[in-house]
């Protein structure tokens, strides 16, 4: 499974979010994913999804 594909759910909520400067990027084998949260609620909740990914 690619790096895109198993935190999609991370990525579209994170951008559904209204989380502002939202980068995704894979750099060798490992997906950095940056951006600055509206709220500690979304982070929050952005740290729950990869909880349940990884």
């Amino acid at each position: 499974m690619a790096l895109q594909e198993k935190y999609r759910e991370l990525v579209t909520t994170a951008q559904s979010a209204g989380v502002s400067n939202l980068q995704v990027r894979e750099q060798g084998n490992v997906l950095y994913i940056d951006g600055v949260a509206p709220s500690e609620e979304i982070k929050q909740r952005l740290w729950d999804i990869y909880g349940k990914i990884d």
